[in-house]
């Protein structure tokens, strides 16, 4: 999702969330999740979350995969089509089920945080609201931050580099070495290698064994 819109007036280049509102509303939004979930089902989610019935649950929002128009000038990974209630997802420029599934809560991000750019009725978002258009990194970054604390919360992390040996439980957390344990935790969280290491990264964790620069 590519936006420019304002806001009384105001750039959305200005509206701040920091790392903390977001990973705020992530742990209010899967709180949400959960209980829709085992209302629905009568079980706990099991991990890795499925993102699909994420949207689904909390925005009636269905998950469509097609081929999606491409430029020279821009990769398209994902698009919310907000009067016909779908967000596609272009599988193949995804390259992999792992990017597939930080796209689409990408777009849950937008969703979650950005309900300013929606028109709503009933409950329902039913389309933008005059002035959206071209793109926004700031928002973009934020939808980015929500996609990898919706897959990987900060908790659960830390809960399992505690499974996994890596933390005495009491703040104490060894280096990372990801070559021993990079695909146990992409398995876990269902993040590609290179959103682990942003991931681990934002988190503040050290890690050895990088493929990709800071």
């Amino acid at each position: 999702m590519r936006l420019r819109i304002t806001k009384n007036g105001i750039s959305v280049s200005n509206f701040k969330l920091s790392s903390t509102d977001i990973e705020q509303q992530v742990a209010t939004d899967l709180s949400r999740f959960n209980k829709d979930w085992f209302s629905k089902y009568k079980q706990a989610p099991q991990p890795p979350l499925d993102v699909d019935s994420f949207i689904k649950l909390l925005w009636n929002i269905d998950i469509v995969y097609d081929n999606l128009a491409q430029s020279n000038n821009e990769e398209v990974l994902g698009c919310f089509e907000p009067d016909q209630q779908k967000i596609t997802i272009d599988a193949k420029a995804c390259n992999n089920p792992r990017r597939v599934s930080f796209t689409v809560a990408h777009e849950a991000g937008h969703l979650s945080l950005h309900s300013f750019l929606f028109e709503h009725r009933n409950g329902k978002i039913v389309g933008w609201k005059n002035g959206t258009s071209s793109a926004n990194k700031n928002l973009e970054r934020q939808a980015d931050l929500y996609a990898a604390s919706l897959l990987s919360p900060r908790q659960e992390v830390y809960d399992f580099l505690l499974t996994k040996g890596l933390s005495s439980g009491n703040g104490v957390i060894q280096s990372i070495d990801l070559s021993a344990h990079a695909i146990s935790f992409q398995e876990r969280f269902g993040l590609s290698r290179q959103a682990l290491e942003i991931r681990l990264r934002q988190l503040n964790l050290s890690v050895t064994n990088k493929k990709y620069p800071d």
